[in-house]
């Protein structure tokens, strides 16, 4: 069994500095979260650049659980290109449940 931690814990922190105190903390694996934009990628983030984003999250050398997304696009084609991106990221990034 594993436990994770939320970055929403932290959420006052950029992202890279969340992770390193979840790490810290000796946590098995981090979930991104997205209340702020400081403590996770957003979708339109990683939507932009999916590698970029996942290359930041290997930085940290801690495992994924999950990711927290909030996709706020009216547009529907929009909202859908970036739940794609955000499930290609957790693709790339070996996220399991």
């Amino acid at each position: 069994m594993y436990v994770a931690c939320s970055t929403l814990c932290s959420s006052k922190l950029p992202l890279e500095d969340a992770l390193r105190v979840i790490r810290e903390m000796r946590f098995a694996k981090a979930e991104p979260g997205h209340p702020r934009p400081r403590a996770a990628p957003d979708a339109r983030e990683v939507a932009a650049d999916v590698s970029k984003v996942a290359q930041r999250l290997k930085t940290a050398n801690l495992p994924l659980a999950a990711f927290h997304v909030r996709i706020g696009c009216p547009d529907p084609a929009t909202a859908r290109a970036q739940l794609r991106a955000v499930c290609r990221l957790a693709r790339v990034s070996t996220v399991h449940s």
